[in-house]
């Protein structure tokens, strides 16, 4: 059987592929690195704003009940703003990835309304269709709850030796273990994140 030539593709078609939204690259990747940048700015902010949280924490052990209502707004204000220099960072940073992955793409037909979009029975064409690719989901769900499991017998013993400790110190503890828990995760989903990379590139 003779050999199957393979040519290099023309820069039309290139061109064409890339207006269709055809482009080797990884998701993985840029959801990873977004990941990555939204919880290091949660930690980074956490860190940075420690005074007034633990004035908040003794100010919710001391005189929550009085003050029920200040406390919410003052909690829910506080994790707005976390979460929000968080989501800027990890979405600066995810752009940044994509924009190395791909270069500067936009592509006007890639928006644009279209029938097909606005069609019930293609809707449920392409939910069935996804359906079966459910499997890479669940594959990162066991794959986290692996790394979970070998770690989870310690991270219990910290909890249960925590109860012993002062509002304050229980506090530094908790937070020292979610950011051991949040790196753990990271490596994880780093290593999947290359192996995905260079399978999308072959």
């Amino acid at each position: 059987m003779a050999e199957q030539k393979q040519h290099e593709a023309s820069e039309k078609k290139l061109r064409d592929s890339r207006k269709q939204g055809k482009i080797a690259k990884s998701a993985t990747v840029t959801q990873c690195c977004g990941a990555t940048g939204v919880l290091l700015g949660v930690i980074f902010t956490m860190q940075a704003s420690w005074v007034e949280s633990q004035s908040l924490i003794e100010l919710t052990f001391t005189r929550g009940f009085t003050l029920p209502s200040t406390l919410i707004v003052s909690w829910a204000t506080l994790c707005a703003e976390i979460l929000v220099i968080g989501f800027v960072i990890g979405g600066c940073i995810a752009l940044v990835v994509e924009f190395l992955q791909t270069g500067f793409l936009f592509e006007i037909s890639l928006v644009s309304p279209k029938a097909s979009r606005i069609n019930p029975v293609e809707g449920i064409k392409r939910i069935f269709g996804n359906l079966k690719r459910i499997w890479d989901p669940l594959l990162r769900c066991c794959f986290v709850l692996v790394i979970f499991s070998f770690f989870l017998n310690s991270i219990w013993k910290e909890l249960v030796w925590t109860s012993w400790l002062d509002t304050n110190g229980q506090v530094k503890k908790v937070c020292q273990l979610a950011t051991d828990c949040t790196l753990v995760f990271l490596f994880g989903y780093i290593a999947l994140a290359i192996g995905d990379y260079f399978l999308q590139k072959k």
